[in-house]
Parts: C-alpha cells; sequence; structure tokens
C-alpha cells in the first residue's frame, strides 16, 4: 500500500505582449494560499522560453471529487510574478489537483516611461 501524500504539479509561463513574448528573468513565487505573504513555498525564476521549473505542491486526495457533499478535491495556491520594467501580477486561488501537471498562463504589462520598477509599491 502506497502512504504518499497526495501531489499535483504547477510550472508558470510568463509572457508579455498577449502572451506573445516569453519573459525571461521573471521572479515567481507559489506561496500557500491559507498562510498569505509568509507562507512562501518556492521562489523561482523563468528561463529565457519565460517558463519555470515544474514544481510538486501537495494536493487533496482526488477520491474527494467521487462522493457530492466533500470538501473541494484541490488545495489553493497563490502565484506572484514580478519583474523590473513590468506590472506586478498576483493570482490568488490557484487550484492544485492530484496527479494533474499545470501550467499557469500570466500575462504582464510593460509599465510606462517613469513608472517605479515593478509597479504599484515600486520594490520587489
Amino acid at each position: 500500500m502506497d502512504n504518499a501524500s497526495p501531489t499535483g504539479y504547477l510550472r508558470v509561463s510568463v509572457t508579455s505582449g498577449g502572451l506573445a513574448y516569453p519573459v525571461e528573468g521573471a521572479i515567481v513565487m507559489i506561496k500557500d494560499a491559507a498562510l498569505g505573504a509568509s507562507g512562501v513555498l518556492y521562489s523561482l525564476r523563468t528561463d529565457m522560453s519565460g517558463l519555470t521549473p515544474t514544481v510538486e505542491l501537495a494536493a487533496k486526495d482526488a477520491s474527494l471529487s467521487e462522493t457530492p457533499g466533500n470538501d473541494s478535491p484541490f488545495l489553493l495556491y497563490a502565484v506572484e510574478v514580478m519583474k523590473e520594467g513590468y506590472s506586478r501580477s498576483l493570482i490568488n486561488e490557484v487550484q492544485v489537483f492530484e496527479g494533474i501537471s499545470a501550467t499557469l498562463p500570466v500575462n504582464l504589462v510593460p509599465l510606462g516611461y517613469g513608472a517605479p520598477p515593478y509597479g504599484i509599491g515600486g520594490t520587489a
């Protein structure tokens, strides 16, 4: 019998220009949604294709989706993406399911001339 904890997998694809151009060197933080800002699980950088490595995240048992009335069959995460010269992006309630490998697309918007380097707040 396998006693391994249920896991799912997430990779982030960061682009700009309506998903047309990969953004290399973006900082991607994956956070436990229940813990908020203090719950950073991974801090990653995108490669030249705008992709992070695929990471393993805790998930709920997939069998929860087979019976009505059970809890949600997924765990929630937050993903924050930033790159100097682009607006910051925060995606809440990213769902991770057991055994599923997903890619989250994130489109960053370039900042105008003279804007703070990371958008609102101006610091990383």
